[in-house]
């Protein structure tokens, strides 16, 4: 397959199908939550954390970006996700689950955590929105802080 149909793919891929696969992925994460049947929940846990990951570690933009560029290091999620993003439960799922769960698990929970504060500055379309995203990433990093866990 050559590059230009590659890109063609991977961008069909992203606009027609993967915020459904992570919307998906972050209401699975809900309901698995509170499951107690431990051996089946914990395999599904573990699927659905890293399905969560991968969908954040997309290349968005398709390019491999200079590293020197002030852009590396910005997950350059779709503006379409923005509701999502910014619904308060996204971000607090990965809080919940950071503390529920035990290495490699947390570390997954933690990861999405660290893409999902690197999403791009420009997804936030006021600042009351951005002020109040990075202030639950802040209060639940605080909280990691204080009380050591996984740490």
């Amino acid at each position: 397959m050559s590059l230009t149909n590659h890109r063609k793919v991977a961008c069909s891929f992203r606009d027609q199908s993967l915020f459904q696969i992570f919307q998906i992925s972050v209401t699975s994460l809900h309901q698995l939550k509170n499951d107690e049947d431990m051996q089946a929940v914990s395999v599904l846990r573990e699927l659905t954390l890293s399905l969560s990951l991968k969908c954040l570690s997309f290349d968005f933009v398709g390019t491999s970006v200079d590293e020197s560029s002030e852009e590396f290091g910005t997950v350059q999620i779709p503006s379409s996700w923005k509701p999502v993003i910014q619904d308060p439960s996204t971000l607090q799922i990965f809080f919940d689950y950071y503390s529920i769960t035990e290495p490699p698990l947390s570390k997954e929970a933690l990861e999405c955590l660290v893409r999902l504060a690197s999403v791009r500055r420009s997804l936030f379309t006021d600042d009351p929105a951005r002020s109040q995203f990075l202030a639950h990433l802040m209060r639940g990093t605080k909280e990691i802080l204080q009380t050591g866990q996984g740490l």
